[in-house]
């Protein structure tokens, strides 16, 4: 007989992660955010994991701060905390008692014989399939994805990149977007605040009537990444500090894009590999598998 004996854990408060007191302003959130991302950041810090580690907490508890259901939930459980009631909660003992099961009888069998004619022929079929595989492959190579052909032509151009004239961006209302993109083909409720616009295999989400998140899966979006035509970029990297002219040129579209906090904060999404913006510039980057042509 073993008695289990539930424990409470303590939550994280994100304010004092940024160093703020409880329930600081938007404003306060985002300087801090900026002051300890300079102070922490691995390229200031010389690789050290202890401070590397701080600074993924500081980005945590900012992308929790600035999110508003985020910060509702933990605001909610900020001040139950704060409840004497909450500190010191009740505790419920379980006991364990073993299942009774008779174990099962397992009878030796034989191995099946397998017909050695059968088996060179079933090899000889596999054989033959790959062989058409190959050659079908070669007659009808697979086409490149979108990412690929608008990286190699941005890299291409001559003129940089032009955002186009007749496109939507982050934080339009829905009046723009049907404007700009026309009728969705299905609109889902998500939440009293939230909806979900889609158009074929790409999607645009509403938060209190203006776009705060978009996937063009299907290529079909009009959209305009960033806000200022730019010239054509030299470099064949980025870095920090990099604005989001430069990485679309080089990194080509993202397969998501989404506004987190306040207006001018974006995550662009490349697979597993992030990209973080505030105000047009790259703050934080994360190159899981290697494929970000950043400036380590």
């Amino acid at each position: 007989m073993e008695i289990f004996v539930l424990v409470p854990q303590p939550m994280h408060n994100c304010y004092k992660i940024l160093e703020l007191p409880d329930f600081a302003s938007a404003d306060q959130i985002k300087s801090a955010y900026r002051r300890l991302a300079r102070k922490y950041h691995p390229d200031v810090t010389g690789g050290d994991k202890h401070l590397e580690e701080l600074f993924k907490r500081v980005q945590n508890a900012y992308d929790v701060l600035t999110d508003p259901y985020d910060k509702s939930s933990h605001d909610s459980a900020l001040r139950n905390a704060a409840n004497p009631a909450w500190q010191t909660p009740s505790y419920t003992t379980y006991t364990y008692q073993p299942p009774r099961y008779n174990a099962p009888v397992y009878t030796a069998q034989s191995p099946p014989v397998v017909d050695r004619k059968f088996r060179k022929q079933s090899l000889w079929a596999v054989a033959g399939l790959v062989v058409l595989w190959g050659f079908l492959t070669i007659l009808f190579p697979y086409p490149t994805s979108k990412n690929d052909e608008v990286s190699e032509t941005r890299q291409r151009t001559s003129s940089g990149y032009q955002p186009p004239v007749n496109a939507f961006r982050l934080g339009d209302p829905k009046t723009v977007v049907v404007a700009k993109q026309g009728a969705p083909t299905t609109i889902v409720q998500t939440s009293p605040t939230e909806e979900t616009w889609s158009y074929g295999y790409s999607i645009v989400r509403f938060r209190e009537g203006k776009v705060c998140e978009y996937a063009d899966h299907g290529y079909n979006l009009n959209v305009a990444y960033t806000n200022d035509d730019a010239d054509e970029v030299t470099a064949d990297s980025f870095s920090r500090g990099a604005t989001r002219s430069e990485v679309f040129q080089l990194q080509g579209e993202p397969i998501r894009v989404v506004q987190f906090g306040a207006a001018g904060a974006e995550r662009w999404e490349y697979g597993k590999n992030n990209v973080y913006f505030v105000d047009d510039e790259v703050v934080w980057y994360t190159n899981e598998d290697g494929q970000l042509r950043v400036n380590n």
